[in-house]
């Protein structure tokens, strides 16, 4: 597992702590009609990370995970980008193998300091989007986004 033994140390926020801000609602509505995906970028220190939505090929991959192996898969399927100071230490590429793109953040984050932060973040952001996908399909979304 990528990140076995950050959650026994690492608190997770409360679910009913995340509520999206207006901006990120806005954002949302504009990728959801402009058919992009949603993304998110988080600065720790020098390094930046861009998380966003998985792909539409990645929901099979994301389906077919065992259980145990759920979490990973998605934290992998959300990590677009991370960068140090100028330097790109990954970049979701969709010619990669999905594997072999588990086995590179593995390799990124063995012994990371950061780890336990950018998973902190990515649950933020995970259960950010969550809340904005149940807004979506709550049947008066979009009629609430139009009047406003």
């Amino acid at each position: 597992m990528l990140f076995q033994g950050v959650t026994d140390v690492f608190k997770f926020p409360d679910r009913e702590t995340v509520v999206p801000t207006e901006e990120q609602e806005e954002t949302f509505v504009r990728c959801v009609l402009d058919g992009k995906p949603f993304t998110q970028t988080v600065t720790i220190g020098n390094v930046v990370i861009v998380f966003t939505t998985p792909s539409a090929d990645e929901y099979p991959i994301l389906h077919s995970a065992e259980k145990d192996l759920f979490a990973d898969y998605l934290f992998v399927s959300n990590i677009q980008s991370i960068r140090q100071k100028e330097q790109v230490l990954y970049l979701k590429e969709y010619t990669v193998n999905f594997n072999e793109r588990i086995d590179k953040l593995t390799k990124l984050f063995k012994d990371s300091i950061v780890l336990p932060l950018i998973v902190g973040h990515w649950y933020k952001f995970r259960e950010l989007y969550n809340k904005l996908f149940e807004m979506a399909i709550s049947s008066d979304f979009f009629e609430r986004k139009r009047s406003a």
